[in-house]
């Protein structure tokens, strides 16, 4: 026979409050703090207003950020190209406050005032390289 005393056995397993802000934890490393934001702010907008995951908002919402994503992805192909050019920021909002006080000040005379916004952007697009 064996005459050793019988130890208890004691696990060091944390506490499920420990256990949470450990995957908690871990999932702010893993995925970053951003998604899970905005997984917040959907989930407070959405359950504030009947109207915010709407068809109707949700297109609307991809027609005013649809020139920032073209922009964004036109930034991605000049730093993947190892070419560090951060003026097109600039560039764009050069051309949207020349483009809206155009717009805004000649809108009767000259509709199609988009296109002084698109040449400013290019003269300026020029001017950098």
């Amino acid at each position: 026979m064996n005459s050793e005393p019988v130890k208890a056995q004691h696990t060091d397993a944390p506490a499920p409050e420990g256990q949470l802000m450990n995957r908690m934890t871990r999932l702010f490393v893993k995925v970053g703090v951003l998604p899970i934001l905005v997984l917040v702010a959907v989930t407070i907008f959405a359950s504030a207003s009947d109207n915010f995951l709407t068809a109707r908002n949700l297109l609307n919402l991809l027609r005013q950020s649809s020139y920032l994503v073209m922009v964004a992805i036109g930034q991605m192909f000049v730093l993947l190209t190892a070419g560090f050019d951060l003026s097109v920021g600039t560039i764009i909002a050069l051309s949207s406050v020349i483009g809206a006080s155009t717009m805004a000040s000649v809108y009767a005379a000259f509709p199609d005032a988009v296109y002084l916004a698109i040449a400013a952007g290019l003269l300026a697009g020029v001017g950098v390289g």
